[in-house]
């Protein structure tokens, strides 16, 4: 059976662009790599939720389509101070998310 565009999601989370990819990562994941799934999802007709690294060549890639800035906290917390270290990451989508909680608007 065929998908319509509206009933599937594609969520991708590649490794980041500027990460250290021989110690981030089984497999490396080069400038080409993100430039060829930049064009692949530029010609999807279904949906896609991406999550990046935060950084001006990912936005570039992917100038024209929708930024979220998603803040959240590691899980694990320095126990003697009992700091939580916070990060963020990109997220890229072809549709608009609406206003409210962003995994309710999937």
């Amino acid at each position: 059976a065929e998908s319509t565009n509206t009933s599937v999601l594609i969520y991708l989370d590649p490794p980041y662009y500027q990460a250290d990819q021989k110690r981030a990562y089984t497999h490396s994941f080069l400038g080409g790599d993100h430039i060829r799934l930049a064009k692949v999802l530029k010609k999807t007709k279904f949906k896609f939720f991406l999550s990046y690294d935060d950084n001006q060549f990912i936005r570039q890639l992917y100038n024209g389509f929708n930024f979220y800035r998603l803040k959240w906290f590691y899980n694990t917390a320095n126990l003697k101070n009992k700091k939580r270290n916070q990060g963020h990451e990109l997220v890229i989508t072809n549709y608009r998310i609406g206003s409210g909680n962003l995994f309710e608007t999937l």
